[in-house]
C-alpha cells in the first residue's frame, strides 16, 4: 500500500463561482407580457405568478379553501409537485412549503378579487355542465 503524506488536490485552485444576477421585469415589460397573454388559457396563471411572485408548485397548489374573500386574503403553503414513480411522474400534494418564508398570506387587491370571482363562476358553470365528469382532484 503506497501512502502519500499530503493531498495533491489541496494545491489546486478552486474555480470561482459566478454570482447569479436575476433579470426582472419592469412596468413596461409587464404591460407587454399582459398584452401578449390577454385571452389566453394561461392568462390567470401568469397574472398570479407576476403579481404574487409564486413558484409553479405554489400556483397549482392554490385551492378555493385558501382564499378568504371577506378578509381579502390568499393563504399560501400548499404545493403540488411531480415525483417520478415507476418510470412516470405522479402529482403529489404537499401541505408544506419549500421554505418557512413560503408559508404566508397575500392581500387580494380588487383586480385580483375580480379575476378570482370570474374564475370561480366559470368553474361552477363547468362543474354543473360536466356533472360527474368534472375533475375535482386538483
Amino acid at each position: 500500500l503506497d501512502l502519500i503524506p499530503n493531498n495533491p488536490a489541496d494545491k489546486v485552485e478552486k474555480p470561482k463561482v459566478e454570482r447569479y444576477e436575476g433579470q426582472y421585469y419592469d412596468e413596461e415589460d409587464f404591460r407587454e407580457l399582459f398584452k401578449c397573454i390577454h385571452g389566453d388559457s394561461i392568462e390567470i396563471a401568469i397574472i398570479f405568478i407576476s403579481f404574487f411572485g409564486l413558484r409553479r408548485s405554489e400556483l397549482v397548489g392554490i385551492r378555493w379553501s385558501l382564499i378568504n374573500f371577506k378578509r381579502q386574503q390568499l393563504k399560501m403553503g400548499t404545493t403540488i409537485v411531480q415525483i417520478p414513480v415507476d418510470g412516470h411522474y405522479q402529482l403529489v400534494v404537499e401541505n408544506k412549503a419549500k421554505t418557512k418564508s413560503s408559508i404566508r398570506a397575500y392581500p387580494l387587491v380588487d383586480s385580483i378579487t375580480k379575476i378570482l370571482l370570474q374564475l370561480k363562476s366559470y368553474q361552477q358553470s363547468m362543474m354543473a355542465l360536466c356533472e360527474d365528469s368534472y375533475c375535482k382532484d386538483y
